[in-house]
């Protein structure tokens, strides 16, 4: 049996198909978010911390777990941009399989597909851990001048841009 270029031996049988599926869909988010080079033969210990991140996520992906709370610390480090929108579709899945998932991001195309956000800064380092602002991404840009918020401020850049773009 092939799967997209896989070959699987002696797994015909009828009651290995759920486990071919699991397989296929564990292949196919590999490929999706960008870790289609890893081989089975590298020891995890090589593998970046961004890359670690996004191996839990695709195994906890295809768990049966749900109300479980999911703490990321910037999965898209690394990333090509091409494959943020694919991680996004991710963190999503996690979520809406009844899943909590926290993430720590940076990157406005994550954080505009937030439920929440919660904005700390008004700096970073010693002169950040204040709640400048809290709500969905709407919310933060709509209120980044009375809040003084910069993700509310880099969220409507960074849409700004989008729309400029798109239109040319």
């Amino acid at each position: 049996m092939r799967i997209d270029g896989y070959a699987f031996a002696g797994v015909e049988a009828p009651q290995v198909g759920p486990l071919v599926a699991s397989i296929r869909e564990a292949l196919e988010n590999f490929a999706a978010i960008g870790l289609g080079y890893l081989t089975l033969d590298r020891p995890s210990s090589t593998l970046s911390g961004g890359e670690v991140q996004r191996v839990k996520m695709i195994r906890h992906l295809g768990s049966a777990l749900t109300d479980v709370t999911y703490v990321f610390d910037e999965p898209t480090a690394g990333l090509h941009a091409a494959d943020i929108d694919r991680l996004n579709a991710l963190l999503a899945a996690l979520r809406d399989k009844g899943n909590t998932v926290l993430v720590v991001e940076h990157r406005p195309q994550t954080i505009a597909i937030a439920d929440y956000v919660i904005d700390l800064g008004p700096g970073a380092g010693s002169a950040g851990g204040q709640v400048v602002a809290t709500g969905s991404p709407t919310e933060l840009v709509a209120s980044a001048g009375e809040t003084g918020s910069a993700t509310g401020r880099y969220l409507a850049y960074a849409g700004d841009l989008a729309a400029r773009e798109g239109s040319v």
